[in-house]
């Protein structure tokens, strides 16, 4: 008997071992997430409600340029070339990354660190005149928020997904008072921040998951209740449970970061809609 009960308590241990995420929410590119799923137990069986109708995902592109795509094979730039080549490969989903410069101006940057010094040639934050005037990598064109407003008004069939990697209540708070401000999805990294959002007036909000610690009960519940624009879930720590529970109450389901054939092929057939991608191409794309 006690050999069987130490059976059964090292079995429940690598249960919650495999559920466990890996990556860190402040940064789901470059570090390992936080984010913890914890097993559904007898008592959360009861069916979900079916809120299958509320989401059409024929309208929902199955790729998302990651950064803004890549381009000349670099990844993270979130740079004008970058977005014109993934427009013109056929994105029509474009997510980018956002920084606060010293004097609190946005621009697209994906950090001060080591991003920094890759387009910039240093580290540190600057000011918004500062970051405009620098000289940048491989003579890309950097961005600033009121730049890439006139970019989308030439493009006025594509929208931005938002990756505040600052603050992200005061951007959307100010991206609110934007006359365009429907041209943006924003992302939401808590439930917290997804009911602000909705509540600055964005009716399309993305809840993504690689900042958060919640049962997959939790989430499928918050999901039929609020009924988000998409759910992505880092690739790091998607599991089979949360990504079946979560498409089967009908939500368009995306993960990042993926430019493995393999990798979507292997989610895909278990619910997966779509991934963000620094290298795959809507034009070209197979499925």
């Amino acid at each position: 008997m006690r050999f069987l009960h130490l059976v059964a308590i090292l079995s429940a241990a690598a249960i919650i071992l495999c559920a466990c995420g890996k990556e860190n929410p402040q940064n789901h590119d470059t570090a390992e997430s936080q984010m913890e799923i914890t097993e559904t137990s007898p008592a959360d069986t009861e069916p979900l409600p079916d809120v299958s109708d509320a989401w059409d995902k024929s309208d929902y592109p199955a790729l998302v340029a990651h950064a803004g795509g890549s381009i000349y094979g670099y990844r993270l730039t979130n740079s004008l070339e970058a977005i014109n080549n993934a427009y013109s490969n056929g994105f029509r989903l474009i997510e980018l990354d956002f920084q606060i410069t010293s004097d609190e101006k946005y621009v697209l940057l994906h950090d001060w660190e080591s991003m920094a010094y890759r387009m910039l040639f240093e580290e540190g934050q600057l000011t918004h005149d500062e970051f405009l005037a620098s000289p940048a990598f491989a003579d890309l064109t950097l961005l600033d928020l009121d730049k890439l407003v006139l970019w989308l008004d030439d493009h006025p069939d594509c929208r931005i997904i938002t990756d505040a990697k600052c603050e992200n209540l005061p951007f959307l708070t100010h991206l609110s008072t934007l006359e365009s401000k429907d041209r943006f999805i924003p992302q939401a990294y808590s439930y917290e921040e997804y009911k602000a959002a909705r509540e600055l007036g964005f009716d399309d909000v993305i809840l993504t998951l690689y900042a958060m610690n919640s049962p997959v009960r939790e989430i499928t519940s918050f999901i039929c209740e609020q009924k988000p624009f998409a759910v992505t879930i880092p690739e790091t720590v998607l599991s089979e449970e949360l990504l079946t529970q979560v498409s089967d109450v009908g939500v368009v389901v995306y993960t990042h970061t993926v430019n493995d054939l393999s990798t979507f092929e292997k989610w895909r057939e278990l619910g997966l809609h779509g991934i963000y991608t620094d290298h795959f191409i809507p034009n070209k794309w197979v499925y």
